[in-house]
């Protein structure tokens, strides 16, 4: 079990389908930016460890934009502990070049949109990235049907990236407003994917999902060819994320961030990672096996069978806003 935790809120890009823009200072938003403080980073190295664990999975808003970056991580490695970054790839040189000689980072997950959705000058900064840091993951968030993901094989081809790629839905927010696939469309999306699979297969290429899916958005041919050709086997039973605030708040996941019936609470009133994802899981599962986002839920065996999760959990709050306004989950 893993926390995410959150170096900066400072974001430079403003991705379309960000469902973290309420707690994010993103281009165009003015808001006091947040930052981890090495005193809060130590306490929370010294949680997971006396959890039992040497990893730690660093988010952001843009990880690498906060003022002391290197210093923090340099506590990360002086520490002996082997992290994970998700970034959106728009860094400065020097910091690429500094991560790409750190043999602790075991992956950057690279969360990539099309390259036309970029300026010239942000779209050079991710290549020079890809070029030095070679343990990358291109992960894709899907919006629109129109999307593609040929660029995602080229590049990995070109720069020797890992030959794995996360693909997933991206996912509804409930304080703002962003974009993402109605769950009427994810059968064509669960089609499409099966089709551009047999391209990624050509090329050796896996693929994985975090969360998102929903089992009635696939044939069952097309899980067999995704199977087949891509190892694929789409999450549809997402649990906790945890993900922890620079003032060491601590959430299910960035979609949640701020429910109105929800009051935050700290890190510092837990006693190891175990017990957070316990805590979230036993107020939300409950939720997530009764209800489903969609009608069909409700007389789907895949989900009396809890084998499908019925959709994200906020798809679920926003087709039950009792549930949301705390009249069922409070």
């Amino acid at each position: 079990m893993a926390m995410n935790i959150m170096f900066t809120s400072h974001c430079n890009q403003s991705c379309p389908y960000c469902f973290a823009k309420s707690v994010l200072v993103v281009p165009g938003r003015k808001r006091q930016k947040e930052e981890i403080s090495a005193e809060n980073l130590r306490f929370i190295l010294d949680f997971i460890r006396t959890s039992g664990g040497n990893q730690i999975n660093i988010i952001g808003g843009e990880p690498t934009l906060h003022s002391e970056f290197k210093r923090r991580y340099d506590e990360i490695d002086s520490r002996g502990f082997f992290a994970m970054i998700f970034s959106n790839g728009v860094m400065e040189q020097d910091t690429a070049v500094y991560l790409g000689g750190r043999k602790s980072l075991t992956s950057m997950i690279l969360n990539i949109r099309e390259p036309q959705e970029y300026t010239r000058s942000d779209w050079d900064k991710i290549i020079f990235a890809l070029k030095h840091i070679k343990n990358t993951v291109l992960s894709f968030r899907i919006y629109r049907l129109g999307f593609s993901i040929d660029f995602i094989f080229d590049l990995i081809k070109e720069f020797k990236l890992i030959p794995f790629v996360n693909l997933a839905p991206a996912l509804p927010c409930l304080n703002v407003e962003s974009k993402y696939l109605p769950l009427s469309h994810y059968q064509e999306m669960g089609a499409k994917l099966a089709r551009l699979s047999m391209k990624s297969r050509k090329f050796a290429i896996s693929w994985y999902s975090d969360s998102g899916f929903i089992l009635c958005g696939f044939s069952k041919k097309n899980l067999k060819e995704l199977k087949r050709n891509v190892n694929f086997v789409p999450n549809v039973n997402c649990s906790s994320a945890v993900e922890v605030k620079p003032n060491l708040d601590v959430q299910r996941c960035f979609g949640m961030w701020g429910k109105r019936n929800e009051h935050p609470i700290s890190l510092r009133e837990f006693v190891g990672v175990k017990q957070i994802h316990n805590y979230f899981d036993r107020r939300s599962l409950m939720i997530k096996h009764r209800y489903g986002a969609l009608d069909e839920c409700r007389k789907c065996s895949d989900f009396a069978r809890q084998i499908c999760g019925g959709g994200c959990l906020v798809h679920i709050f926003k087709k039950h806003p009792d549930l949301y306004h705390g009249k069922i989950f409070s």
